[in-house]
């Protein structure tokens, strides 16, 4: 059957649903796997189907589970008696799985990783024993490996599977990988850029990785380190503090290539420090150093390397609440004074510090609640007075993310209502609070205690005189509807919908000065375009709660205004109504064909030379993409032949000819 090209994926499947069936016996398919299967299963992995690469990859994930089944019961027999493959057979596979490590292909690549570990495990005795097999690790499997840890694409279960493939190769000694030179490989793509390409296109100088290689290069280092023996882990903390403590060069790329090492050890440092404790105590001279190293980095460096430092001070005092959160509360503790310049920076050490905690697993031993009367007072202080909204936007964060743990739930709610009502005049601190609401909902759907959370407090401050504040609010309502919409539910016929239906014709126009012109500005424009987008996401989570008839008057009337920052939106909507509410629509389609009109009339004006081009006539075109998906679903609409005008207005598009004309048969024919 694995020799017919139609038989074949049926009978992998086939394999591996027996090899991995609690009622055979590994012994008793031991035999007919050791025969040969293995060897007609490797060619798969050369095939151009991806498919059957997947599905050869299961199977030998389930055929290595019997040889790891049979080597634990093996006790001290022989390797041969115990091992299904041959080092021939063993060292072909290897070779084979090595060619499917491809940065271009993250799923086959995890698969390929997750099998070479279990060879390696499942083989151990083998492996240890045999030089081949020591050699096709070596010379196959790690530089091929070793090549994607740069990748950013290298996340989630390939990037553990890549971490658990390389503490294999300093933890079997057999193999005379060590653990300096494994992690000096890694560093090494820091210390020397991007290849030679990238290099000779700026002008041969040094070019470093994206933030995100070097953050995916941080995790790896950090995550080998974790495993490594308690010297090489104390050693690897002191390189990587030489790499923060280096003097920076005046220029050149030697300064470069500094800064860059430091990025990367103050991200190891962080990654490190959230699951270890580094400092080996208060009065260890590794901590007093880890708090210089920090302290200096906010003082100089560009924004990457003080972004890098303030992630490493929130993961370490995750490890080192007691060394590391008094530097941390700095930034709260000053208040909205401005007494400390790193104050920002601070908040986001902070949140990092609060969000390793909120994620931590419920079995694991972390809990902020013991810090929780410490950071509050803070952060409600920086919430009533800090002017930067920067500041207020981390405090509001990490309000969030504390809300977000089921057992602080209730207290930070009921204490962000009880501050609200009594502060109404204080605006800063109304913002502050409803973004924390917004964190609070955007960070995960808690279906345990939504019926504890009362929203009508913050859904009030919809009608708050302050634009500000109303706009938050609606980014807000948003995010409500997006994640957790059973806690808006009960207030949208009362709170919500008439709000926000208001906010859609709201409008506040002032004349701006502007040497010898004049220039009028809405400040009201930032509320229609979120009113619209609350709109938007409710037609797509609770579409039965919307009154079609109410939101098509005031669309119509924004269309009348052929404004080009709320068309879109306009058009995205009316999209959807034809699905959600086409007999609404086909009510309402003649009174889009005048704003309709104007929009793509003008383009045909530009589209001649009477207009203005370039960027201008980019958005304009952008403009008529839309309207003419708008026409074409509209055009979808039962019994819209009643419609003789609309009918009309199509027609005389077609017979314009055009761009728009184009457009509009393309979208059709789709």
């Amino acid at each position: 059957r694995l020799e017919n090209e139609i038989t074949r994926i049926a009978a992998l499947k086939a394999i591996a649903f027996i090899a991995s069936s609690p009622v055979v016996p590994g012994a008793e398919i031991s035999s007919v796997l050791s025969s040969g299967a293995v060897q007609a299963i490797t060619p798969f992995l050369r095939q151009q189907s991806r498919l059957l690469k997947q599905t050869a990859l299961h199977t030998l994930s389930a055929i290595m589970t019997i040889q790891r089944n049979l080597q634990s019961r093996g006790g001290a027999a022989s390797v041969s008696e115990v091992t299904l493959l041959s080092t021939e057979t063993t060292c072909e596979v290897l070779k084979e799985l090595s060619q499917l490590l491809l940065v271009s292909d993250m799923n086959m690549t995890d698969l390929g990783l997750q099998v070479i570990i279990q060879m390696v495990q499942s083989c151990q005795r083998q492996v240890e024993a045999e030089p081949a097999i020591h050699a096709a690790l070596k010379l196959d499997v790690l530089p091929k490996a070793i090549d994607l840890a740069i990748s950013p694409l290298m996340q989630g279960g390939a990037l553990t599977s890549f971490i658990n493939l390389l503490c294999l190769f300093f933890l079997i000694p057999q193999l005379q990988v060590s653990f300096t030179d494994l992690k000096q490989s890694l560093v090494s793509f820091v210390i020397l850029g991007q290849s030679s390409e990238e290099a000779a296109g700026a002008g041969g100088g040094y070019v470093p990785y994206p933030l995100q290689s070097v953050s995916t290069l941080a995790k790896i280092v950090a995550g080998i380190c974790k495993r490594s023996p308690y010297e090489s882990r104390r050693q690897t903390i002191t390189d990587l503090l030489d790499d923060i403590d280096a003097p920076m060069p005046s220029s050149g790329s030697d300064a470069a290539v500094v800064e860059a090492r430091k990025h990367l050890a103050l991200l190891c440092i962080g990654r490190m420090g959230e699951d270890l404790d580094l400092t080996g105590g208060s009065e260890e001279p590794l901590a007093t150093r880890l708090k210089g190293a920090i302290k200096a980095c906010f003082e100089g460096g560009s924004e990457d390397v003080r972004a890098a430092t303030a992630f490493a001070l929130g993961r370490l005092a995750v490890g080192s609440m007691d060394i590391f959160l008094p530097i941390v509360l700095e930034g709260a503790a000053a208040g909205g004074r401005g007494d400390n310049k790193h104050q920002y920076l601070l908040l986001v050490a902070l949140k990092e510090t609060i969000v390793v905690h909120v994620t931590s697993p419920s079995s694991s031993a972390l809990s902020f609640t013991p810090y929780l009367d410490t950071v509050l007072p803070g952060l409600l202080a920086l919430a009533r007075t800090s002017p930067e909204e920067g500041v207020r936007n981390m405090v509001a964060e990490c309000l969030g993310a504390l809300a977000s743990t089921s057992s602080h739930t209730a207290k930070i709610i009921s204490m962000l209502q009880e501050t609200a009502a009594a502060e109404q005049d204080n605006k800063l601190l109304l913002w502050t609070v409803v973004t924390s609401m917004r964190f609070f909902f955007s960070r995960v759907a808690l279906d345990s205690v939504q019926g504890d959370i009362d929203a009508q407090p913050f859904l009030l401050l919809l009608q708050d005189p302050d634009l500000d504040v109303r706009r938050a609010a609606l980014l807000m309502v948003n995010a409500a509807v997006h994640y957790t919409p059973s806690v808006i539910q009960p207030h949208l016929e009362t709170l919500v919908l008439p709000h926000i239906l208001v906010l859609l014709s709201y409008k506040q126009k002032r004349e701006v000065q502007m040497g010898p012109f004049k220039h009028i500005v809405d400040d009201a424009l930032p509320l229609r375009k979120g009113a619209l987008t609350c709109y938007e996401t409710m037609l797509y989570v609770m579409p039965d709660a919307i009154q079609p008839s109410d939101l098509l008057v005031h669309l119509t009337k924004l269309l009348v205004d052929n404004l080009n920052e709320t068309n879109l939106q306009c058009h995205q909507i009316l999209c959807k109504l034809c699905s959600v509410a086409p007999s609404d629509m086909l009510c309402a389609v003649e009174s889009f064909i005048e704003p309709l009109q104007k929009v793509l009339s003008r383009f045909e004006k530009m589209d001649k030379g009477d207009g203005a081009g370039g960027p201008e006539k980019e958005r304009a075109l952008e403009q008529v993409r839309s309207c003419v998906r708008l026409i074409a679903c509209v055009n979808k609409l039962e019994h819209l032949e009643v419609c003789q005008l609309w009918g009309g207005f199509v027609s005389r598009l077609h017979r314009g000819g055009g761009v728009v004309a184009g457009l509009l048969a393309e979208q059709e024919g789709a």
